[in-house]
């Protein structure tokens, strides 16, 4: 396995693939495919039945979503919980699908783990079309990362964390929404991982995040 780990958080970038000798419908291992994609951050060649290798294995989990705002719904792909950080897009065309982006989850190594992955909700405008929710299994500290599509580009464009005021008040919540503005294709760099803007410190976090009570108040 190799690990890389940021400054402000340890985002594992890269995982321990699963062995497999499943094929493409153009005869290229799975495996061999994916590492081609890892080097390049996306692809625009069809790989046939790549997506197959991904649908019937316990390592990962599929979820459908319009990636592109076209109207069609298509696959997001990411390691299951606890299975790695692997996350990767495949376009609906015609003939099937075609792997569009690999990048990372977000999830951290001894941090925050996989929650939900879904649909974004919102106005078009925005362009946000996936969100990817982690969460510390214990206590209140979740971040959910929002990604938007731009001119065939994905991009990492806020993330909003919550997480509770244990230290100093009881019951209290932060929302503290942060703008990350980082592509997708990019974040299977150590270097550009370690660009993702972490929750603000606890000095400033009455300034610049929203509070909320919990609901056991």
């Amino acid at each position: 396995m190799l690990v890389f780990f940021s400054a402000a958080a340890s985002i594992l970038i890269a995982s321990c693939d699963a062995t497999t000798s499943t094929q493409t419908d153009d005869g290229i291992p799975a495996v061999e495919a994916k590492q081609a994609l890892q080097e390049s951050g996306h692809a625009s060649s069809d790989l046939g039945g790549a997506l197959e290798a991904y649908v019937d294995s316990d390592l990962y989990v599929v979820v459908d979503a319009d990636i592109d705002m076209d109207g069609a719904l298509d696959k997001v792909v990411s390691n299951a919980r606890n299975r790695g950080n692997e996350l990767i897009f495949f376009k609906s065309t015609e003939g099937g699908y075609r792997t569009a982006l690999v990048s990372t989850n977000l999830t951290e190594d001894g941090g925050r783990i996989l929650g939900e992955i879904k649909q974004a909700t919102g106005d078009v405008e925005d362009g946000e079309v996936v969100s990817i929710e982690t969460f510390f299994p214990k206590g209140m500290d979740v971040a959910t990362h929002y990604i938007s599509y731009s001119n065939n580009e994905w991009e990492l464009s806020r993330t909003v964390y919550k997480v509770s005021d244990w230290k100093n008040r009881e019951n209290v919540i932060y929302l503290c929404e942060v703008k990350q503005g980082i592509p997708m294709r990019d974040l299977v760099s150590e270097e550009v991982v370690s660009m993702v803007r972490q929750i603000p410190d606890e000095s400033v976090r009455d300034q610049v995040c929203k509070l909320e009570s919990s609901p056991e108040t």
